[in-house]
């Protein structure tokens, strides 16, 4: 399901950014009472992520921490919203989360014509996408 919207995203994303992309991965990813997301900044194929929350089971929503200039930005996303960051370059985590469930789907790619453009199917020969 998430491989279909990533390729489905790959032209909206592409016309906001002002830049053609490639995809690279997905993944949905379910969290439940006192996960946390460790600060880190991602790998290669994570040039250009997208991280859409599905739906949530919690008192609040919880946020998104970015690192930008040295300032910690606390990012809050209802589903149906998306948050577009540069994977690799600006550090995110999730402190402790305080509610029941969380449904979030990520979406990962690389510019066509920046440097890690190698990284275009997050390398792996055998899929087809509507490029």
């Amino acid at each position: 399901m998430t491989e279909t919207l990533l390729d489905l995203m790959t032209p909206a994303l592409s016309q906001t950014l002002n830049c053609e992309l490639y995809p690279t991965y997905s993944y949905l990813r379910i969290y439940v009472k006192g996960a946390a997301l460790v600060k880190h900044t991602d790998r290669y194929s994570c040039e250009v992520s997208a991280t859409l929350p599905i739906e949530y089971e919690s008192q609040s929503i919880w946020p998104l921490c970015l690192e930008v200039g040295g300032n910690v930005k606390k990012i809050e996303l209802e589903p149906g919203d998306a948050l577009i960051y540069k994977g690799i370059q600006i550090p995110h985590w999730r402190d402790a989360f305080e509610g029941e469930r969380q449904v979030q789907v990520f979406l990962h790619y690389v510019k066509k014509h920046g440097e890690y453009s190698e990284f275009k199917f997050d390398k792996r020969p055998n899929l087809v996408y509507h490029l």
